[in-house]
């Protein structure tokens, strides 16, 4: 089982170094690249969602603080016209307006805190992707250069030596003396 399990273990490195090899490693370099923008475009849009939110809990906040200021007018008259049934229903309607408020501010300051983890959140991973950013550029811009030295190492290579016209001769002289052998001995 021990053999069984050790052979099975070299196969699998095997494949993933074939793998490997076959993986073009600037694709997959500008395929990260392209996720991590992908993932900060999200990032971005959903804190422009929280400043659009953030924005209407205001609007919101105001028009109901409006109406809280309203209602204490119409309280203070109804108090003064001694309408105390007109008066309990304005004020149960402002306390309601109140709680309102105290939600929508308490939304606000959640919303707040969010966008500001999140914005800080996205500076950093700008910064991180930039550098990765500059980084692959660099990367890249060698694996242009380096298959083109290869290749040129190995065209090189394999003209850097002359054959000598003497040595062609000789083999010459060779091949002929031996099929003359062949042909004295068959």
């Amino acid at each position: 089982m021990g053999i069984m399990t050790r052979i099975l273990r070299l196969w699998k490195a095997d494949v993933h170094g074939v793998m490997d090899q076959m993986e073009d490693k600037e694709l997959l370099v500008k395929q990260y690249l392209r996720e991590m923008e992908n993932n900060l475009q999200k990032k971005e849009s959903r804190l422009h969602q929280l400043a659009d939110a953030t924005r209407q809990i205001d609007k919101n906040l105001s028009g109901r603080r409006l109406e809280i200021d309203k209602i204490e007018k119409d309280l203070a008259l109804a108090l003064r016209k001694e309408n105390d049934e007109i008066a309990r229903a304005l004020i149960r309607k402002q306390r309601i307006q109140e709680k309102h408020c105290e939600r929508l501010q308490q939304q606000a300051e959640d919303l707040s805190e969010e966008q500001k983890h999140l914005s800080q959140l996205l500076d950093k991973q700008r910064l991180q992707y930039e550098t990765l950013k500059a980084k692959a550029s660099g990367f890249c811009r060698r694996a242009e250069q380096t298959p083109f030295s290869e290749a040129n190492t190995v065209f090189n290579e394999s003209f850097a030596f002359t054959i000598d016209e003497d040595e062609i001769e000789l083999e010459l002289m060779r091949r002929k003396e031996s099929l003359q052998k062949e042909g004295g001995a068959a």
